[in-house]
């Protein structure tokens, strides 16, 4: 398919500068900090590895200010992250900026950071676990996918070969969600894009599945063997130390969950990640 030109829109948002600004061999999208790490960090390791260039661009790295208004259930989260870290809420953030950059520096990769609010400081309608992780308020769809598609095209139009990795939003964040929004109009204009299964949600039972059905394309999975750097994938991942015990109920349990899942994708024939292919541009 002929590529068009990724239609771009004065947002207003600002970019933090990477080392490199253009001509990325791949182009991974993060809804937050640590969740490229998490899904692909064995492939971005190998990539690297190979004389690649790599950016990660995380979307919501903005630090909610002590001063912003916070529903009853974004403090509550907050008071969960603040006692695993042990860190009060700016400090929490900050430190998971520095814990982002050891992470790509252990993989080799670079990032870019866009300026945007986690959805529960965003809009005060994801004020549950049922809202969070349900359909994305139009509010979102209005304002926030055509800012976050202003964004995206202008990385696009300074790496246009470059292939592009967008969440599939397994699990169903609304913030995942809208990243893989924006990466279905991406290969609707004819980049080359393919989808990351967003782990962990991704090992939760049928999550996998019942998000495929969801998305109305037609995609075809495409296995990467990462046998020789998943050491580095979970080396990565331990740099979040304020997550492991959120996500994973700590590090050892993150080794072994990060370990079984690559063998399950590749199903007795080693240790692989597994990305979606669009077959059909429709959105």
């Amino acid at each position: 398919m002929t590529r068009q030109s990724p239609t771009t829109q004065n947002s207003g948002r600002t970019q933090s500068a990477p080392t490199q600004t253009r001509n990325y061999h791949h182009v991974y999208i993060s809804p937050h900090f640590d969740d490229v790490p998490l899904s692909c960090g064995g492939q971005i390791s190998a990539q690297t590895e190979a004389g690649e260039r790599v950016l990660v661009v995380t979307v919501c790295s903005q630090i909610p200010l002590v001063g912003l208004k916070r529903t009853p259930f974004a403090a509550a989260m907050e008071r969960d992250w603040q006692t695993s870290s042990g860190n009060n809420t700016t400090d929490t953030y900050l430190a998971r900026q520095a814990e982002e950059e050891h992470a790509l520096q252990r993989l080799g990769a670079q990032r870019q950071w866009l300026d945007y609010l986690d959805a529960i400081y965003r809009r005060a309608d994801y004020d549950s676990d049922i809202t969070l992780f349900g359909a994305v308020i139009k509010e979102d769809i209005a304002e926030t996918l055509p800012q976050l598609q202003s964004n995206l095209a202008a990385i696009v139009m300074q790496n246009p070969d470059a292939t592009f990795y967008f969440p599939l939003a397994v699990g169903n964040h609304v913030d995942h969600q809208l990243a893989n929004l924006a990466g279905r109009v991406l290969a609707a204009q004819g980049y080359r894009v393919l989808f990351y299964e967003d782990f962990p949600y991704a090992g939760n039972g049928e999550a996998l599945e019942q998000r495929l059905a969801q998305i109305p394309l037609k995609l075809h999975p495409a296995l990467t063997d990462i046998h020789a750097t998943l050491d580095d994938k979970i080396a990565a991942i331990a740099t979040y130390t304020s997550q492991l015990g959120i996500l994973f109920g700590g590090e050892a349990a993150m080794r072994d969950q990060v370990r079984s899942y690559a063998m399950l994708i590749a199903q007795g024939e080693g240790l692989a990640e597994r990305y979606w292919q669009p077959i059909s541009a429709e959105c």
